[in-house]
């Protein structure tokens, strides 16, 4: 499992866990001084049909089928797709990949186009199953990473209101911090951070992103952002332990600024 996969889940433990981490090494690309560039680069990229398209070819290769079913059952297609996610254990991987096709075009055409955000949600919560099955069951983060980005970051806005909702935006933004993690793509990742951080329900919620964009930052060598992100995270917060790093921080980047003046 990368580095950057593994550390992921560390930061839901401890404090001390965290510190711990923060000596233990992870990587990050981050841009300037002071705040972590969190925004994607501008640049022209392939359109919404077009990143779909592409993943019905890598799962039409993948699976070896030309065509897939939008067959679902009544009810909540969110709880369908979590019946069938737990199903798919026993399926070999052609039977997956198919499944995560099927899945995706349901969201697509039944949920996500709607009119109605209740709806919207929904497709949302079938992508997230899917992106969820293309990580854990397939170990295919390449997938995961094409449905995190075409089914899950646009569609934030019709996550749930209410931040324990499985559906809530802190939630479904986790799942595709992991499959950016897993394919180790600094950017996406840090971008991923960037959202979790303006999406947290509360000040420790916040400090706890702020806190795991400062350890990615030390320990790849920008310093600055991390201080700014460590001096971000509040005094009476569940967090403000981490404060304690801030002399080691400070003191790499009075070290860096020696050895650059000499």
């Amino acid at each position: 499992m990368p580095p950057l996969a593994r550390l992921v889940g560390v930061f839901r433990l401890t404090l001390v866990c965290t510190a711990a981490v923060l000596l233990s090494g992870a990587w990050l690309v981050a841009d300037g001084k002071g705040k972590a560039d969190t925004e994607p680069k501008e640049k022209k990229g392939p359109t919404t049909c077009e990143m779909k398209q592409a993943i019905q070819r890598y799962i039409t290769q993948k699976s070896g089928k030309q065509a897939f079913g939008t067959s679902v059952p009544k009810g909540d297609p969110s709880v369908w797709a979590w019946e069938t996610y737990e199903a798919s254990k026993k399926q070999d991987n052609k039977i997956l990949y198919a499944w995560i096709a099927e899945h995706l075009l349901v969201a697509d055409k039944r949920y996500l186009s709607s009119t109605e955000r209740t709806e919207r949600r929904k497709g949302l919560g079938v992508a997230s199953k899917a992106c969820q099955c293309a990580l854990s069951r397939l170990k295919d983060s390449t997938l995961a990473v094409k449905i995190a980005d075409t089914y899950i970051i646009p569609h934030l806005g019709d996550a749930s209101l209410t931040h324990y909702d499985y559906l809530g935006a802190e939630n479904v933004i986790e799942v595709a911090i992991s499959a950016y993690a897993e394919a180790q793509d600094s950017h996406k990742f840090v971008h991923g951070l960037g959202l979790l951080l303006e999406s947290a329900h509360n000040r420790n919620t916040a400090d706890a992103t702020r806190l795991r964009l400062a350890v990615f930052l030390h320990r790849e060598g920008r310093h600055e952002e991390a201080l700014h992100y460590l001096n971000s995270i509040d005094d009476n917060s569940g967090v403000d332990g981490a404060k304690k790093l801030i002399p080691q921080v400070e003191k790499k980047i009075r070290e860096r600024t020696k050895k650059e003046a000499r």
